[in-house]
């Protein structure tokens, strides 16, 4: 349990670097668009599905009470919230009729951002 907490920060910290664009990088260059992008021209199932569940991990460790909170975390949060994520996760729950836990994934994630408020 001590570990997780101590893991908190660490994890926070690798959400912002793949969501956030570090100083002089554009927004497209993102670690959260390039895998939109590669989930986008991918015909390969597996492919889609695994770099959506980057994001229910990355919505997951946002939504978290034991994250830390602050600018950079509501930043984030707004940045995750977009469109282009959700419709990612809402072709997560469609393709994965085999998987139910990949649909229950998808549907907590979905079920996460459709209650933040644009914080």
């Amino acid at each position: 349990m001590a570990e997780e907490l101590s893991a908190a920060p660490k994890l926070a910290n690798n959400c912002y670097d793949l969501t956030l664009p570090a100083e002089g990088q554009d927004a497209e260059s993102t670690g959260l668009h390039q895998i939109l992008a590669l989930i986008k021209r991918s015909d390969s199932t597996a492919i889609k599905s695994e770099g959506t569940r980057v994001f229910v991990n990355v919505i997951r460790k946002l939504w978290h009470e034991d994250t830390p909170g602050g600018e950079q975390r509501r930043v984030t949060m707004r940045t995750v919230s977009a469109p282009p994520v959700a419709l990612a996760l809402a072709q997560l729950v469609g393709r994965s009729k085999r998987y139910p836990i990949l649909i229950n994934e998808g549907i907590v994630a979905l079920t996460v951002l459709s209650l933040h408020s644009g914080a």
